[in-house]
């Protein structure tokens, strides 16, 4: 099927604008209203629309074309960013908008060439009612699948990069931090804060210092355990295990441990 006047003016404009606002994206020039107006083109409609010809060339009417070209345009700038910042090349402003305008030339010529295609003789075609059965259906299950595939991949990337939050971890071996008599419970400092460290250790019962370690150094992913005093078997109010920063009054890990039991 021939292309008409109507769609090659529509897409001629499209794609002129598109390229106009990659041009001057590419070259710099701000606050420019052709920039402005070009790449919202570029952006928000053109590649979805070139996808939708590419996919669709003769089966969509026009104003589901124009309805989906939107979404469409977002998961395939969603899909070119992410692919961006999986390459050396990085992501950028410019490399975004370079790969996008690639993108929709490239779904433009597949489109002119699916549609230059001869269409089966008369005896080959299927019956008009099959050939037209959930086009509209098929263009939004696409747009989803763009979509997903566009959020699924920007989020795997997003897990693969994060990294986790630098942390001091302050725990007590035993049953549940209770002491039990007789048996002395074991404080754990682990250093996960992806630096070494220097802390100060403090074990306080009653408001009176028990047991105090200073200048505690670990490297990053290390631990250091301490073995805590025995309470007295009276004690109510149990102990309380305090990590300084070393330098820094101010406590950075507490932990509470329960007064003795004879249980």
């Amino acid at each position: 099927m021939m292309l008409t006047r109507r769609q090659l003016a529509v897409d001629g404009v499209l794609l002129a604008a598109a390229t106009a606002g990659a041009s001057t994206a590419l070259l710099g020039w701000s606050d420019n209203p052709v920039r402005v107006a070009g790449g919202l083109v570029l952006s928000i409609f053109t590649p979805g629309y070139a996808l939708l010809r590419a996919l669709f060339p003769r089966a969509l009417k026009a104003t589901e074309q124009y309805a989906l070209s939107v979404p469409l345009s977002f998961a395939l700038a969603i899909l070119v960013g992410t692919t961006l910042d999986l390459t050396p090349v990085g992501l950028s402003s410019k490399a975004t908008v370079a790969l996008l305008w690639a993108v929709t030339v490239g779904l433009f010529a597949i489109s002119y060439l699916r549609r230059e295609k001869p269409r089966a003789s008369p005896s080959l075609r299927l019956r008009p009612a099959s050939q037209s059965i959930g086009l509209g259906s098929i263009a939004l299950s696409a747009v989803l699948l763009v979509a997903a595939s566009a959020f699924a991949a920007t989020s795997l990337f997003a897990a693969s990069r994060a990294t986790p939050k630098p942390f001091t971890a302050l725990s007590v071996d035993g049953a549940n931090g209770v002491q039990t008599a007789g048996a002395p419970l074991t404080v754990t400092l682990d250093n996960e804060e992806g630096q070494s460290m220097q802390y100060d250790l403090q074990v306080t019962a009653n408001g009176a210092e028990i047991e105090r370690v200073d200048g505690v150094q670990l490297d990053a992913g290390k631990h250091y355990s301490l073995q805590l005093p025995l309470l007295p078997a009276d004690d109510t109010a149990g102990a309380d295990v305090i990590a300084y920063r070393s330098g820094d009054a101010t406590p950075y890990r507490l932990v509470h441990v329960g007064p003795p039991s004879t249980s």
